[in-house]
């Protein structure tokens, strides 16, 4: 990538800044880019899900994601799930009854035309909640995500404190079970924001014991706590995983059923958010010294690091996005495209926010709310 191509594409934001402001991460398919506006947690409008055009940022379809035809007895929204991609679908789960009975909901629809898939579907648990990832030491919310796996999409959910995983099928939407034996024991209770599952169908939970299998209900075990993390990542072409949880970082050798190697929360360093792989390099954000960390995948030694350049610049945003010769990272003031081989900034967009990168070389930017707009999401091009 050459930063002197980047360019703008488009910016858009919910048409309903009152009543849906908020938008949520974005994921991307088939030239299309699927996000949700939401209402604030403790209003009751319905949360809408947009499908945008990825050259133009025109809106393709739209389709609501209501409460029950029946009305809800909730208080407020409860928590909502970003959509997630299975195949030529996309899926969104969101709260529908916070009070006894609890009842979450899933839909989806068509990603070519937003055509319903399937009625809506209730299951008795509610989405865990979803949220920005706040670094260690502030206020936290626990993020939630949908993951496919086989016919299925893996949810985690909550029901009345305890935590475990909901399996919705993919073609009906119906609950089925899943783990069912495995994770509703105690001490598996405190696990990260999603699953990870690698190229053979084996799943992976990062909890405070260490690395859960949870389709044999073996551990991995691990020194230090990884529960409220945003979930492990395979890396590519090896049998390690990766998680990051409450400061800390470990690389899991699936294969050798061991810790590989692991970075430790200190007094100085401690780990958020989810790493960035590119080959062999896992890109990390250690947000009490405000650095990028690009460590060797092997043995977890640092190569290089990256600090933002004003000192008043001082904690990250959201997560790390890495090619094969940029690191795209945000601080609380800016998004920043760091080169792999000097380890300087050669870009900067001057907003903060959540980064993704589609297929077709777009850079997505959720960025942070304003004053009576809402989030917005930013399309910039990178070639």
């Amino acid at each position: 990538m050459n930063p002197a191509n980047f360019s703008p594409r488009w910016l858009w934001r919910s048409p309903d800044i009152q009543n849906i402001p908020e938008v949520l991460e974005p994921v991307t398919s088939a030239g299309k880019v699927f996000t949700m506006a939401a209402p604030p947690p403790t209003s009751h409008n319905t949360p809408v899900l947009f499908a945008l055009d990825e050259a133009t940022g025109g809106v393709a379809w739209q389709q609501p994601v209501p409460d029950p035809d029946t009305g809800s007895t909730a208080f407020g929204l409860g928590p909502l799930i970003p959509p997630a991609i299975a195949g030529n679908n996309v899926y969104v789960a969101r709260t529908v009854n916070t009070l006894p009975p609890l009842e979450g909901r899933i839909v989806s629809f068509g990603v070519a035309d937003g055509a319903p898939l399937f009625l809506p579907q209730n299951f008795p648990e509610l989405p865990a909640e979803f949220g920005d990832f706040i670094p260690p030491g502030s206020t936290w919310i626990r993020p939630g995500y949908m993951t496919p796996r086989g016919g299925s999409m893996i949810l985690n959910v909550n029901r009345d404190g305890v935590r475990s995983f909901a399996a919705l099928d993919q073609v009906t939407g119906v609950r089925t079970p899943v783990w069912g034996s495995c994770a509703l024991e105690p001490d598996h209770t405190q696990f990260a924001g999603a699953i990870a599952v690698d190229g053979n169908d084996i799943s992976y939970v990062a909890t405070n014991s260490g690395l859960l299998m949870p389709d044999t209900c073996e551990t991995i075990a691990s020194a230090v706590p990884l529960g409220n993390g945003m979930g492990p990542a395979v890396v590519p072409d090896t049998s390690d995983v990766i998680a990051v949880g409450q400061g800390n970082v470990v690389n899991f050798d699936t294969a050798a059923q061991a810790v590989k190697w692991s970075a430790p929360a200190t007094d100085t360093d401690a780990y958020y958010g989810s790493p960035a792989i590119a080959g062999s390099t896992i890109y990390l954000l250690n947000s009490k010294r405000v650095r990028l960390e690009a460590r060797r995948e092997s043995d977890g030694e640092v190569l290089w690091t990256w600090q933002a350049p004003w000192s008043d610049d001082d904690s990250f945003f959201g997560n790390a996005v890495a090619s094969q010769n940029l690191v795209f990272v945000s601080t609380r003031k800016a998004v920043y495209a760091i080169d792999t081989t000097s380890h300087a900034a050669v870009w900067l967009y001057p907003y903060p926010g959540k980064l993704a990168i589609s297929a077709s070389g777009v850079l997505y930017v959720r960025r942070g709310p304003g004053p009576s707009i809402g989030n917005g999401l930013a399309a910039i091009n990178l070639h």
